[in-house]
């Protein structure tokens, strides 16, 4: 039975209702599309005024890189880092950051707990309560039931997944089984970029999957990702960014609509952190954008964000309110572009906010990628592969979590390894696997201690964990 009795039977006025309701709705997106375009081409000429003197001022102000070498997790992001890792480390229930970390902090520890946080995270990523997303995605998307997961078009998932585990699969000695991951996902990236495209398009999901190419190609010595950057880059202009410079979120293919007033200052943000690799103009650009519309930092080195709409205040994680993920994409730039000063100011309102960097959301997450960014730090991860001393170099292998969390870990020269520990609670005594050392070798430590490696190459050495514990050792 009809909802309303008047559905039940032909109406005699709906031949010119229908067509008028039409004729109106076009109308109205002509005419906004128009008013759009307009306000756009003004914003345009104002930008382009002040933009010069903007950028030259982010490129003087700068921070230098910090190479790796000089990297460690201080202890606040040490319990941050830990709380991703007791989240990825249970069951199939329930990030680039723990891979993040991984590279830039500790790319000497392979093997532990560390790894296993990340591998746990890519396959709960293939689980089909997971995937089911595509289903409704595809339904809205294209009006077709071909669900499969990665085949035509998923970049959300192939670009996301792939960058994962081309930052997992950096180190030597880290890869997901075939078993578990059977699929080629840098050929399928590529053959959709080149076959098809979905309706809906993501601005973010296909800088993802560029990034996961740049990361991809690092690991394997393949140039995928720059020839096809030309195509990437005309594209990427031509559908999402508008006459001023800004860029927009999310696109209809069939119908070129673009969501409007979706985000603001978190959608710039996330162009900076997410374009270095394959378009550091558009990035650069994008932050100077943001440090002159949306930011304010005063003479104290507090921080008040301006011009704030839509998602700014949304947590992408769980759709409540909250500036959490603003703070963090926020933070992530400031850092990316060696902008210490609004860093800082960040830094101080997420300090401010208790919680933020603790419950249970996708905000720590965000907000710790953040903290322990470096000038840089997102593109080196992403485009730098790893050098010949830490591939062939002694590497810390699994050690007993949470007793031991590693701060920093890395082979400078490949014949020795540079260790910062802490104990998981108190002071301890502890036994530490060392791997890839040359066989029955030598090698001393900082305080003239020495050990010798067995034939394999292996050592155990013990150590006493008190507060913040350097180990140093060479070859003799």
């Amino acid at each position: 039975m009809p909802c309303f009795p008047f559905a039940a039977k032909t109406t005699t006025y709906s031949i010119y209702v229908v067509p008028l309701l039409a004729a109106t709705a076009y109308g109205y997106i002509v005419y906004y599309v128009h008013k759009d375009a307009s306000a756009a081409l003004k914003k345009r000429d104002m930008r382009n005024r002040y933009l010069p003197t903007v950028v030259d001022q982010i490129a003087r102000d700068a921070t230098g890189s910090v190479p790796t070498e000089g990297l460690e997790l201080q202890p606040e992001e040490l319990g941050q880092l830990r709380f991703l890792i007791n989240v990825a480390t249970q069951e199939m229930d329930d990030c680039y950051s723990l891979s993040f970390a991984n590279k830039l902090y500790t790319p000497s520890f392979r093997g532990g707990y560390l790894q296993e946080a990340q591998k746990k995270v890519i396959l709960k990523s293939c689980q089909k309560k997971v995937l089911n997303y595509w289903k409704w995605e595809v339904l809205w998307g294209k009006l077709s039931t071909n669900f499969h997961p990665y085949r035509v078009d998923n970049i959300m998932l192939t670009g996301f997944l792939l960058l994962a585990l081309a930052m997992y699969e950096g180190p030597p000695a880290t890869t997901v089984s075939p078993k578990t991951a059977p699929w080629n996902l840098s050929s399928t990236i590529l053959t959709n970029t080149r076959s098809h495209l979905p309706n809906w398009i993501y601005t973010f999901c296909n800088l993802q999957g560029m990034n996961a190419l740049v990361a991809n190609d690092a690991n394997k010595g393949t140039s995928v990702a720059e020839e096809i950057n030309p195509q990437f880059r005309e594209a990427f202009i031509d559908d999402f960014m508008a006459a001023d410079g800004s860029v927009h979120p999310i696109r209809s293919h069939l119908t070129g609509f673009r969501i409007p007033g979706l985000v603001g200052a978190m959608n710039d943000f996330s162009v900076c952190c997410l374009s270095g690799a394959v378009l550091p103009d558009i990035a650069l650009r994008a932050y100077a954008i943001c440090r002159k519309e949306y930011t304010e930092v005063d003479e104290k080195g507090n921080m008040k964000f301006k011009g704030l709409q839509g998602a700014d205040f949304i947590d992408p994680g769980n759709y409540k309110g909250s500036k959490a993920a603003l703070y963090g994409t926020s933070l992530l730039a400031a850092r990316e572009l060696g902008d210490k000063v609004a860093a800082d100011a960040i830094l101080k309102l997420i300090d401010a906010n208790a919680g933020f960097s603790t419950n249970r959301e996708r905000r720590c997450h965000l907000i710790f990628r953040g903290r322990i960014n470096t000038t840089k730090g997102y593109v080196r991860a992403i485009t730098q592969p790893m050098s010949d001393a830490v591939k062939n170099g002694p590497y810390l292998g699994d050690v007993k979590y949470p007793e031991v969390l590693v701060a920093k870990a890395i082979s400078h020269t490949g014949t020795d390894l540079d260790l910062v520990l802490y104990p998981g609670t108190e002071k301890r005594d502890v036994s530490l696997p060392i791997k890839q050392l040359k066989p029955s070798t030598t090698y001393t430590f900082d305080n003239g201690r020495e050990f010798v490696s067995d034939f394999q190459g292996e050592a155990t050495i013990s150590v006493t964990l008190n507060g913040r514990t350097v180990v140093k050792f060479a070859q003799s």
